[in-house]
């Protein structure tokens, strides 16, 4: 089954939270904080694989979550990372998320990509020991691994891409050149997906190694680029493709107009297409000899000029000319500038869009005025009763850093709120909030999370 296109929820694991714990050890009386942080939470990884050429896995299974870190131990000891899950996509898919913005183009075989980025294990009560702190009973919790719904989309990357209408013998080649077994049928739209398929020029006298890569789309029509028959869906696999085939039905009653409804779809579907190395081929001219073949060639060229030099008169069934056809593509490939060179397998991207700004910068603003009798949610740092101080202002901070304090905070902890106010403090939230004219008993929201301004 072919698939090319999938909505796909990803879940990185959860960090592990940090441990509270005091040295105990026979005859020392007062050990200090021992407790060890938690381990990360695994990544979610997409890894390109030239094996594979559809996303049919991920029809079946929507959603995928890693495993999360464990908990950190007594004696400095740090919880065990979550594993990493792998998941292997073909060559060519692109990963959009919910504004429909490119997160990844994985184009090269083995390339690696953190498409969800594991939660980091909370801190334990040692991390947090100072020369004013020499005791603390507090520890982060684990926090989130990253959640994201992308849409995957396979662009097949092949060297070349065969194009044409329905029936004009593009499956039929496919197969003679390559190792592809598409379903050939005289009937239209026998074609329903892309066919892939590789060429081994060794096979028609090359060198051993020269080989390129063929796809087959299936049939356009006119009105392809507007959605009409199969050509919408699959018009997009040949926007990598460097070489385009245009392939006419020499038994066609107009092989003129066919070509000129080709051009005319791929340039609608996209302008650049119509840029790229193009070579016309009309095929099935045992059905009509070499003197009405020849003479269509005349005729395309006078209608086209720009087509001298470039087109090619075949049978695909008898093979006569497809020798001829092979290494003109070869020429053509070979004077493309070479790809960039291939990635190793090691090298990882990740996508963190929100280090695009500095983590540790705070954005602090007014929000509005609320009855503080009214609030359904906990405050933080609650010390001011709303019957006291009914009417107040809310601020909002915004920070990724000083958010992430806040999600791994313990709040069951005391402890855990004074170093909320702390770090507050340190990234100057307090003072902004200050100059916005925030008065003690005022609050302040931070992710989800309201604290109550203490001045």
């Amino acid at each position: 089954m072919f698939c090319d296109e999938v909505k796909v929820k990803f879940e990185a694991g959860k960090g592990g939270d940090g441990a509270v714990n005091f040295h105990r050890e026979k005859f020392v009386q007062k050990g200090g904080p021992d407790g060890g942080d938690g381990g990360d939470g695994g990544d979610i990884i997409l890894v390109a694989d030239e094996n594979i050429n559809t996303l049919v896995e991920f029809l079946t299974r929507k959603s995928f979550k890693a495993t999360r870190g464990e908990r950190g131990g007594r004696n400095n000891m740090t919880g065990a990372r979550g594993e990493d899950m792998s998941l292997k996509v073909p060559v060519g898919t692109v990963a959009y998320n919910e504004e429909n913005e490119v997160v990844v183009d994985l184009v090269q075989h083995g390339e690696r990509f953190v498409i969800a980025k594991g939660g980091r294990g909370g801190h334990g009560n040692a991390h947090f020991a100072s020369s004013v702190r020499q005791t603390p009973d507090f520890s982060e919790m684990g926090e989130d691994g990253e959640k994201v719904e992308v849409r995957l989309e396979l662009r097949m990357v092949a060297d070349v891409g065969i194009i044409g209408l329905p029936s004009c013998g593009k499956s039929t080649l496919i197969s003679v050149v390559s190792n592809a077994r598409p379903k050939i049928a005289d009937y239209p739209f026998t074609t329903l997906i892309p066919n892939l398929g590789v060429v081994d020029l060794s096979q028609f006298g090359g060198d051993r190694g020269q080989s390129f890569l063929m796809a087959d789309i299936p049939g356009l029509i006119e009105g392809a680029s507007e959605g009409k028959g199969l050509g919408d869906d699959f018009l997009k696999h040949i926007s990598r493709s460097g070489i385009l085939i245009h392939m006419l039905d020499c038994s066609s009653n107009d092989i003129l107009k066919d070509y000129v409804i080709l051009r005319r779809e791929l340039e609608l579907y996209d302008s650049k297409l119509v840029s790229k190395v193009h070579i016309v081929v009309i095929n099935k001219i045992d059905l009509i000899g070499k003197e009405l073949s020849d003479m269509l060639v005349s005729d395309l060229v006078k209608k086209h000029p720009e087509l001298k030099g470039k087109i090619l008169a075949i049978s695909a069934v008898t093979g006569k000319g497809v020798k001829e056809l092979v290494f003109k593509i070869w020429k053509g490939i070979s004077k493309r500038s070479k790809k960039s060179e291939i990635l190793k397998t090691d090298t990882v991207k990740i996508y963190r869009p929100h280090l695009q700004v500095d983590p540790k910068s705070v954005e602090v603003s007014f929000m509005y005025e609320i009855d503080a009798r009214k609030l359904t949610v906990p405050v933080a740092g609650s010390v001011v009763s709303p019957a006291v101080m009914p009417k107040r202002k809310l601020f909002k901070a915004k920070g990724k850093r000083l958010e992430q304090i806040v999600n791994m905070t313990d709040f069951d902890k005391e402890a855990g709120i004074r170093r909320v106010y702390d770090v507050m403090k340190k990234m100057f939230v307090i003072k902004k909030l200050k100059g916005l004219g925030a008065m003690v008993g005022d609050y302040v929201k931070i992710g989800e999370v309201i604290f109550e301004f203490k001045g």
